[in-house]
Order: C-alpha cells, then sequence, then structure tokens
C-alpha cells in the first residue's frame, strides 16, 4: 500500500526553553496558561539551528518524506508557521523539499491579531494546508477560512502564485 510519511515539527520544537511555553490547543490565538516547555520558544544561531535542530529531518526528507507539519513552538520569538525563512527559505528552497508543509491543529490563529492577518503571515511562509477544527469550536467555519484567504488573494495579501504553489504541491 502506497503511504505518505509526516516529518513533525518543523523545527527546534525540542529546543524550547523552560517557562516560555503557552497552551493554546483551543485555537484562540491567547494562552490560557504557562505551560513550561510545550509551544515555548527556542533561541539560537544559525549554527545551532542546522546541527541539531535541522539535522534530524535531514534523512526523512533525503528518503522522500512527502509532508512536513510544522511546530506550534516559535525560534527567536518568531512563530514557526509565521516565518518564511524556516518554511519557503530553508526547508523548501535550500533542502529542496517538494512536498506538502502542514500547519499544525489551529496553530494559525496564534500567528496574527485576526485570522485574516495569521492566515496571510502563514500562507506567505510557505505552509501549503491549513489544519483547523473547521467550525467545530467558535465561528471559525471552513467556509469562513475559505472566504478569508480568497479575500486575500483579492487584496493582493497572498499571491496567487504562492496558492498555486500550494495546489501543485497537494495534487
Amino acid at each position: 500500500l502506497p503511504m505518505a510519511a509526516c516529518a513533525k515539527h518543523w523545527v527546534a520544537d525540542g529546543g524550547t526553553a523552560l517557562g516560555t511555553g503557552k497552551f493554546d490547543m483551543g485555537g484562540i490565538g491567547k494562552a490560557v496558561k504557562s505551560f513550561g516547555l510545550d509551544q515555548g520558544n527556542a533561541d539560537c544561531d544559525d549554527a545551532e539551528l542546522r546541527a541539531t535542530h535541522v539535522a534530524p529531518y535531514l534523512p526523512a526528507l533525503a528518503e522522500g518524506v512527502l509532508t512536513v507539519m510544522v511546530s506550534y513552538s516559535s525560534l527567536n520569538g518568531v512563530k514557526c508557521h509565521a516565518s518564511r525563512a524556516l518554511v519557503t527559505g530553508l526547508l523548501k528552497e535550500e533542502l529542496g523539499f517538494r512536498g506538502v508543509v502542514v500547519s499544525d491543529y489551529n496553530a494559525v490563529q496564534q500567528c496574527g491579531d485576526s485570522y485574516s492577518a495569521a492566515v496571510c503571515k502563514v500562507v506567505n511562509a510557505g505552509v501549503d494546508i491549513v489544519m483547523t477544527a473547521g467550525g467545530l469550536f467558535g465561528d471559525l467555519t471552513w467556509r469562513r477560512q475559505l472566504e478569508e484567504l480568497e479575500a486575500a488573494v483579492g487584496r493582493g495579501d497572498v499571491p496567487a502564485e504562492r496558492v498555486d504553489d500550494a495546489v501543485r504541491r497537494v495534487l
């Protein structure tokens, strides 16, 4: 049977500092409780990032892993989901990943003051598939999420080419 593996959680998820974590599984975009390490921040320079946090992904990428899930965590204060340097620059361009990049569950909402702002940051960073509750919690239905992204493309906040790239990767 054909299968697709998913390498998780890109990147530096294991390097977060104690006390920087936040618990936000409800996707409300606000920390509801300090949570030690989970969804925390990793502070490191480029050499440490590559030697310690990128290196474990290299065998999976070399073997042709088809999906990579981005971490809830932050690197040097920037949410990994919103980092074009990490998702597009390092993973897709430098390392040559040609598969699908997927968000973690409701992680997009943590990347902006509004869903509209957050989805622009995340899609422009290089996330190809947004995974959310789709309306099970609150009013952020899958239809509203799609409308927000369509409006962002219409305004020019998300280039149509970025959406085309995401679709190509999924197909």
